[in-house]
């Protein structure tokens, strides 16, 4: 549901939300967990698969994203859409597909893991430093045999 009257306000607001989307993955892909914890509101939450509960606020999630086992990843999102709430909040949803290597040099590394599919819902806010994710909850979908 799109609540902003101007038509270029919402642009404006989706495009700045998938820009958003889009920085997290390069970043937790380039193991840059600080820059990546940033992204979030300061009381914003993460919750994943491996996570029995939501990760609350930015310092936890930044521990969070620095225990994870760091092959080289690569995160490719597909299917993203903003939902523009009002000018201050927005919610989106994408697929997301996960490579995996135990290589830590990507111009080498082969994809020895099986790929991850997932879904991914967002919940943005704009706070004065601009837009960060409120909420973000990952889900595994389809698996791949083998």
């Amino acid at each position: 549901m799109t609540t902003a009257a101007d038509p270029m306000e919402r642009m404006l607001i989706e495009w700045e939300c998938a820009r958003l989307v889009n920085t997290y993955n390069l970043l937790n892909d380039a193991g840059r967990f600080e820059e990546a914890a940033d992204l979030f509101a300061e009381g914003g939450s993460y919750l994943t698969p491996a996570t029995p509960e939501p990760v609350v606020g930015r310092r936890a999630i930044l521990e969070m994203l620095r225990q994870r086992p760091m092959p080289t990843a690569r995160h490719f999102v597909t299917n993203l859409v903003i939902d523009v709430v009002s000018p201050t909040e927005a919610r989106g949803h994408s697929y997301l597909l996960v490579l995996l290597s135990n290589d830590p040099d990507p111009a080498t590394a082969v994809a020895s893991m099986p790929a991850l599919t997932g879904e991914v819902e967002e919940h943005f806010l704009l706070t004065p430093d601009g837009w960060r994710l409120g909420h973000r909850r990952g889900k595994a979908s389809i698996r791949f045999a083998g």
